[in-house]
């Protein structure tokens, strides 16, 4: 609802630990970015905005970096296009004779990077053959975790077309936004892989010529030697 003005001018920042429920504080609406402060002590606890606010403007809360799956999971509600979208779980990675569960992991979250790195080292560190071997990510693995992924979003494709057509405001609109935000992450993360993938490949094309061409120079050097004897 809407609030009669307040003014003040203070730097955003964000109380750490567990939050507490607070009678009409609790009305107030989300707004990713807004710069707000919360001040407590001497009995009681006020609400400060950045910037000036005009009587009768609408006053917005801010809880924060959340996910949609936190902010469903915290206050029953989603955001669409929601940047700070994560998806969470556990790979379990196999080899000849091991198997490592990497995470819990989280794709995403508006941090740059998709695929966080821990989950690419978990593949590598499964493959170690002794001690000291350098860490090497192969095709292989990549697949793999492609494989992951696009099962996870093709799971989330039959529900696209009504989540499109959720009423807004709704609490089909908050689950379509989540599940919307589930499978913009996933595209994104099969994408940083494709170019992973095609870097890689590039890469072994490349070892691959270079070690054909010492061949090549081999056989000739050979042939060269084999000349000059004859």
């Amino acid at each position: 609802g809407k609030v009669a003005g307040v003014a003040g001018a203070a730097p955003a920042t964000h109380a750490a630990g567990l939050g507490c429920m607070l009678p009409l504080y609790d009305l107030l609406d989300h707004r990713p970015g807004e710069q707000i402060r919360w001040e407590a002590g001497g009995g009681s606890v006020r609400f400060r905005c950045a910037e000036a606010v005009s009587g009768g403007q609408e006053l917005f809360n801010n809880y924060g970096s959340q996910s949609n799956g936190e902010l469903l999971y915290a206050h029953g509600f989603a955001m669409a296009e929601n940047v700070h979208d994560t998806v969470d779980g556990f790979y379990r990675v196999h080899d000849t004779d091991d198997s490592l569960l990497v995470g819990p992991f989280s794709l995403g979250g508006g941090s740059g990077r998709v695929i966080p790195l821990e989950l690419l080292v978990g593949p590598q560190v499964v493959a170690l053959e002794a001690a000291g071997e350098q860490l090497a990510l192969s095709l292989d693995d990549l697949e793999g975790l492609g494989d992951v992924f696009q099962s996870r979003l093709d799971s989330l494709l039959e529900t696209q077309a009504d989540d499109a057509a959720a009423a807004e405001g709704t609490r089909e609109s908050f689950c379509a936004h989540y599940r919307d935000g589930q499978r913009r992450v996933l595209r994104a993360a099969l994408a940083e892989l494709a170019e992973m993938f095609a870097a890689a490949a590039g890469g072994e094309e490349s070892e691959d010529e270079s070690e054909e061409s010492a061949e090549s120079g081999a056989s000739s050097d050979d042939g060269a030697g084999r000349s000059s004897v004859s």
